[in-house]
């Protein structure tokens, strides 16, 4: 408990020397589809397939095979041919497309490989607008830059409030654009995240959804129910 102590005085102390830009965003929440390559392999099919419903956008995990060094579009490590999957560098010939990549394993990353993925990213966001997501704060800082915005999951541990108001210090310092959480934890950190700056998951209930757009609290929901939002009671 003094650690925590001694960590919140310290965060505190530099966050009044930081300056701090606003992250309150005006946007209406938006639904976007969860785990979107588990619709098909082929991402031109994921594509038509959110547009074609109600999504406003796609997340889409991402796992880098140490072996072939590759950034496949997959949840899990998987052990038989990687010929059926897509590769991160896939969605260079798209545009216009709202994307939520969830990096898994970015600790597996080498430095050398982390610089190639930067390059990479900022060519995607060029045509697309880009989140990146991992719990890896340091990887996930050095990837994040004005054209890839930067959604940090960090690892809530307690309902403890100096533990919350810690990590709002270390994400402010970080600079981080969003914070994810789980839907079930989201009433830990509302008293501690502006508006706009939580992303949540994973949400299946239409009553849940309908209730989030309502609040307008968080930028983005993930979810895989086709929401049709005009049932949504006022």
């Amino acid at each position: 408990m003094k650690i925590i102590i001694i960590f919140t005085l310290v965060c505190n102390f530099l966050f009044q020397f930081k300056k701090i830009s606003s992250k309150q965003i005006s946007e209406q929440t938006e639904v976007w589809l969860h785990r979107g390559q588990e619709e098909s392999s082929d991402l031109l099919s994921t594509f038509t397939f959110i547009e074609k419903n109600s999504w406003d956008g796609v997340e889409l995990d991402i796992f880098f095979s140490k072996n072939d060094k590759i950034f496949y579009i997959t949840h899990d490590y998987f052990n038989g041919s990687a010929k059926m999957l897509s590769r991160l560098n896939d969605i260079n010939q798209f545009e216009g497309k709202k994307l939520w990549l969830d990096f898994k394993n970015l600790k597996d990353v080498e430095l050398s490989e982390l610089s190639k993925l930067k390059n990479q990213l900022e060519e995607f966001g060029e045509k697309n607008f880009i989140f990146i997501e991992s719990q890896n704060f340091l990887k996930l800082k050095i990837l994040q830059n004005h054209k890839v915005k930067s959604i940090f999951h960090p690892p809530i541990v307690s309902d403890n409030k100096l533990f919350l108001l810690s990590l709002k210090y270390f994400t402010n310092i970080f600079n981080y654009d969003y914070v994810s959480v789980p839907y079930k934890q989201l009433y830990l950190v509302k008293d501690f995240f502006d508006k706009g700056r939580v992303v949540t998951f994973t949400v299946n209930s239409p009553e849940t959804l309908c209730q989030l757009l309502k609040d307008n609290y968080t930028k983005v929901v993930l979810s895989k129910i086709n929401l049709d939002k005009s049932k949504c009671k006022n």
